[in-house]
């Protein structure tokens, strides 16, 4: 047997990097608000705390969606000129709201709480997957959610659906059911003088020693 094979064949569990301190999933949201180009949702989790939510359509293509404080803090992971605003339209649903453009929709349901992002012709590019548990209880990921200085979003997969890339790796093509942690950092905060000048670039990569 390939040994690649046997390392994607492994059950999937949360990367060893990423193991948060009292991770809390996101239950339900209380209510949303327009807010300017963007909209709030009053989300709360498992253990009854508010989770602040934000959704802003940038473009037709391209929804963000902010977990947590710290919304109006700029981002240096966006360029100057990064589309900031377009047209938009909310849906009230019987289980929900939907967001809209002329190029996708952004879909959450109230309670429990779920995320799906659908393109224009209404196939689903993007679902949160809350119940990824094995038989005896156990999480295999943690639902969508957040703990001290970390928020994640779980994405369900199709049954045929392969995962490719993510940089240079050992193992399988096929990436699915292997965990990877990445290390991200701010540039200046890497001891190499000549990286050091590119102050407002972020630096990301493998953790091979995972």
């Amino acid at each position: 047997m390939d040994p690649a094979r046997l390392v994607a064949a492994k059950p999937a569990r949360p990367a060893g990097d990423f193991l948060p301190r009292d991770p809390r999933s996101i239950a339900s949201v209380r209510g949303i608000r327009a807010h300017g180009k963007a909209v709030e949702l009053a989300a709360e989790d498992d253990r009854g705390s508010v989770v602040p939510i934000e959704i802003r359509p940038v473009a037709p293509n391209i929804v963000r969606i902010h977990f947590g404080v710290g919304v109006t803090r700029p981002s240096r992971l966006l360029v100057d000129d990064a589309p900031a605003a377009t047209d938009w339209k909310t849906e009230d649903r019987a289980d929900g709201w939907s967001f809209s453009t002329v190029a996708l929709s952004l879909e959450i349901d109230r309670a429990p709480f779920r995320l799906r992002l659908k393109d224009a012709v209404g196939r689903v590019r993007f679902a949160d997957e809350p119940n990824d548990r094995d038989i005896r209880g156990g999480y295999h990921h943690f639902p969508t959610g957040h703990a001290r200085g970390l928020r994640w979003l779980t994405a369900g997969l199709k049954p045929d659906e392969a995962l490719f890339g993510l940089g240079e790796h050992f193992g399988a093509l096929n990436r699915r059911g292997q965990a990877f942690a990445f290390d991200c950092k701010p540039l200046q905060s890497i001891a190499n003088v000549g990286q050091r000048r590119a102050s407002n670039c972020w630096r990301a990569h493998f953790v091979f020693t995972r």
